[in-house]
This record gives structure tokens, sequence and C-alpha cells, in this order.
């Protein structure tokens, strides 16, 4: 049986749970190539819990982690493979963790791909 790794139907102590378990997992190797956030690309509202995910994420990364950030876009063919309106509440996001928590996170061209 697997979970929603954040939003799980049964409360955020889950989400904390889901997202203990995700670091507790990738803690056992030396080395990410890369840390992939999947979005759908129609996503209207910044909502807490597309907030939540990215920011924990970040949260427990090193600084250097910022060059192996992708974004991945789904269901982006509705969109014809761009990342709609999802991106404009990526780019608020981004400009707050900068603005907020003085943490840069690249994303540009170069780090996104849609699916």
């Amino acid at each position: 049986m697997t979970h929603q790794f954040v939003d799980d139907c049964r409360c955020i102590e889950q989400d904390n749970t889901n997202f203990g378990h995700v670091l507790a997992f990738i803690s056992r190797y030396e080395h990410l190539n890369n840390i992939c956030f999947l979005l759908k690309s129609n996503e209207t509202r910044l909502n807490i819990y597309f907030k939540y995910g990215i920011k924990e994420v970040l949260k427990y990364l090193h600084i250097n982690a910022e060059d192996n950030i992708m974004f991945v876009f789904t269901n982006a063919r509705a969109n014809f493979f761009m990342p709609g309106t999802t991106s404009n509440q990526l780019e608020i996001l981004v400009n707050e963790l900068e603005d907020n928590a003085h943490l840069h996170v690249p994303y540009s061209k170069e780090n996104t791909f849609f699916f």
C-alpha cells in the first residue's frame, strides 16, 4: 500500500511521518544526482500542500543541492507541453523563498521538464 508524500488524507502528522520515511530512505545514499519535484501543470493556487512539500524537502538538503533540482510538470499534454498555471505559482514560491529564507532555488528552462 502506498500513500502520498504530502496531502495524505489521514492528517498533517501523517505527512510528517511520510516525509520522515523519505528522508530515512535517501539518507542511505552518499550522493543524490538529482532532486525532482513532480508538479501537475495546471495548479491554479499555491496551497499549503504545494508549499509544504517543496519547503520541507529544501529544508533538509545541502546548499549545493540547488544545482541538482529539477521541476517536472506532469499532465503537460493538456498545455501543449508547456508549464501551464503551475509555473506562475512556482515562481511565486521561489521568489518567497529567496526573499524570506534567503534560499536560492533555480527555476529556469534548463531544469524544467514536461511529461
